[in-house]
């Protein structure tokens, strides 16, 4: 849960351990070799859901860049709209 409602060091940590684990993830959902299309957006969620990256390709150039820029972006802030993000 990249947003939460609690501030100060659990909420980073947290945050910390989410954005790990979203970088794990595109790592293994783009592993070296595949040639198929992988698709990605990042949407983050606190008070609202906002889409942070459109959709894009991974096997793009300079897609894993965007998604990691938009991951490590990530901040707390308000409450957690999980139905909004998805």
């Amino acid at each position: 849960n990249p947003h939460c409602n609690n501030h100060g060091k659990d909420a980073q940590s947290r945050l910390d351990a989410a954005k790990a684990e979203a970088l794990n993830f595109v790592s293994n959902y783009n592993p070296p070799g595949n040639s198929a299309p992988r698709y990605i957006s990042i949407v983050s969620f606190g008070t609202n859901a906002t889409r942070v990256l459109n959709w894009v390709d991974l096997k793009s150039s300079d897609a894993a860049a965007k998604v990691t820029a938009a991951i490590n972006g990530l901040y707390t802030d308000g409450a957690t709209a999980t139905g909004d993000a998805m």
